[in-house]
């Protein structure tokens, strides 16, 4: 089973803080899932989803806080929405040609993502 994981982060901008960032996780077996991110003010910032799995989960965490060594304040938070739910509901969609449970689908997945 996976978690899903929220990062926010801020800190000041330098070459390769993505790169260290996206190594980190995948080091932890995580799965970048998306992000955003933006220079304002001279600071780089940004907000990313990912997954891991729950026995990876703490060592992930721990290894996102040394980052405030290279000057990046990193947040993470658990999400409450479950990986599983959400991927058993896209490969659900991928199967569907009659509108009407397609409709129903889309209505149920969207409360899934959102929840």
């Amino acid at each position: 089973m996976s978690q899903h994981l929220v990062l926010s982060f801020i800190g000041e901008d330098r070459p390769g803080l993505v790169e260290r960032l996206s190594d980190t996780i995948s080091r932890h077996h995580g799965n970048w899932l998306e992000s955003r991110m933006a220079h304002l003010a001279d600071k780089f910032a940004g907000i990313l989803t990912l997954s891991v799995p729950l026995e990876h989960q703490e060592a992930l965490i721990n290894a996102l806080r040394n980052f405030e060594k290279l000057g990046l304040h990193v947040t993470v938070e658990a999400a409450n929405q479950s990986v599983w739910k959400g991927q058993l509901c896209l490969c659900l969609l991928l199967e569907m040609t009659d509108q009407v449970l397609l409709k129903k689908c889309l209505k149920y997945c969207t409360l899934l993502w959102l929840t």
